[in-house]
């Protein structure tokens, strides 16, 4: 098992600690040859323990529909380096993204509650980044930092060259920096 496509007919996938105990899983608990999971538009909660421990995991496409990520949803999920969580996610239950190892997280809305140790044991240079306007979201916030961006295009990861629209904050008044020289893979760059 490589890939998965949860339709559009499915909205619930069980992966609770109940099921967890009596059957010894999340649905796809332990897949560590899944790589890519296509989510049904109409789930609204990815339950505790769906995916844990799908350490090939390297994409996922979180829709809109998702409201709601439960605990350890994704916990160990080593493949994993990015993640957008979409503008419809109003909480993230605790440990759902714990000994992952991500990059980033981008924040499309406001800042969703959040459990304890949501992202923990991620890489050193880990941060969260949200759009500007977006509210809840501080430096540090939950005790990860944050960094506010214009779109997702501002995000450089390792799979970019150049850097796009880059805009340089004060962390403490999220003002932005202009004229501001950073190098990025051994070039300099002025910012905006």
């Amino acid at each position: 098992l490589t890939t998965v496509t949860i339709p559009d007919s499915v909205t619930l996938i069980y992966g609770n600690e109940w099921y967890y105990h009596e059957h010894g899983g999340g649905a796809f608990q332990g897949c560590s040859g899944l790589t890519s999971i296509d989510i049904s538009s109409n789930l609204s909660y990815i339950d505790e323990n769906v995916f844990r421990y799908c350490s090939g995991l390297t994409s996922i496409d979180i829709p809109n529909s998702v409201t709601s990520i439960g605990e350890n949803a994704f916990f160990g999920c080593t493949g994993l380096s990015e993640i957008t969580i979409p503008d419809s996610v109003i909480s993230i239950n605790q440990y759902a993204f714990c000994n992952v190892s991500l990059i980033y997280a981008f924040f499309q809305g406001n800042a969703p509650s959040m459990g304890y140790g949501v992202f923990d044991s991620f890489s050193p240079e880990f941060r969260i980044y949200y759009l500007y306007g977006k509210i809840g979201f501080s430096n540090p916030w939950c005790g990860y930092k944050t960094i506010p961006i214009t779109s997702i295009a501002d995000i450089f990861t390792s799979k970019a060259n150049s850097i796009n629209n880059l805009k340089i904050v004060d962390s403490d008044s999220d003002i932005p920096l202009s004229g501001a020289m950073v190098q990025f893979n051994g070039i300099n760059y002025t910012t905006l």
